[in-house]
């Protein structure tokens, strides 16, 4: 007799978009426009890590969650080709990420991104809240 499977991972929407009741987490979560808003702000010919996009979003240490919000991303809006790992390398099963890429002006060292010149720098918020700048900044102001 065979054995079926049981099925991992999260469940497969409805044909309406909804997610089957009695599960936690819809495909289209905030957490998962949170990581789609960062990612809009990474500017055209630049890059971001995984982990760099988890922490603009403010979750820190959870790149692998910006991956898997990269992975189910569906939304023309959001320029998921610029985001690579940590050593600048491309998605496995995105075909077309390094034709985007070099449409944009990104040059590759081998097979990955040259990050030294390509790493986008995003601004991100110090303690109290605001846009944290530089301390030659902080103390020009103070003058």
């Amino acid at each position: 007799m065979a054995r079926v499977k049981a099925r991992r991972g999260p469940p497969s929407p409805l044909r309406d978009g909804s997610v089957p009741s009695g599960h936690a987490e819809p495909l289209r979560s905030e957490r998962y426009e949170r990581i789609y808003e960062a990612v809009r702000r990474i500017p055209r010919g630049r890059v971001a890590t995984y982990g760099m996009v988890a922490m603009v979003a403010g979750y820190p240490r959870a790149a692998r969650f910006a991956g898997l919000a990269m992975h189910h991303c569906d939304d023309p809006s959001v320029p998921c080709h610029r985001v690579v790992n940590a050593s600048g390398g491309l998605a496995p099963h995105f075909a077309s990420q390094r034709v985007r890429l070099q449409r944009e002006g990104v040059r590759f060292a081998g097979r990955n991104v040259a990050l030294r010149r390509y790493l986008w720098s995003p601004r991100l918020p110090d303690e109290r809240g605001g846009v944290a700048s530089s301390p030659r900044r902080a103390a020009d102001r103070a003058r």
